[in-house]
């Protein structure tokens, strides 16, 4: 193993179990593209939701469905609804 001056001996360093990442740094235009397309996917995920959420309300408080229908229907709802509270509580660390 060199034993140089610029060489640094991490696992002496850091504590067991610790991580380290190295990452390139980003430019304002790779930033910029990474937002673009977060955006457009969260708008496109949260546009299906919403037509979906719409269908299944329609089915189950409008419609003239049968009974299987509206359960499924329901179904949807609830895990739109959880699904959504779940994103407005957040995950606990």
């Amino acid at each position: 193993m060199p034993t140089g001056k610029n060489i640094i001996d991490l696992g002496q360093l850091l504590q067991p179990g610790a991580v380290v990442t190295v990452t390139p740094p980003e430019t304002p235009e790779d930033a910029e593209l990474r937002r673009r397309k977060e955006m457009i996917l969260f708008y496109t995920a949260l546009g299906f939701v919403i037509v979906l959420a719409c269908g299944c309300g329609w089915v189950t408080f409008v419609s003239d469905a049968e009974a299987y229908q509206k359960t499924w229907a329901m179904s949807i709802i609830t895990g739109i609804a959880t699904g959504f509270i779940g994103f407005l509580v957040g995950k606990r660390a």
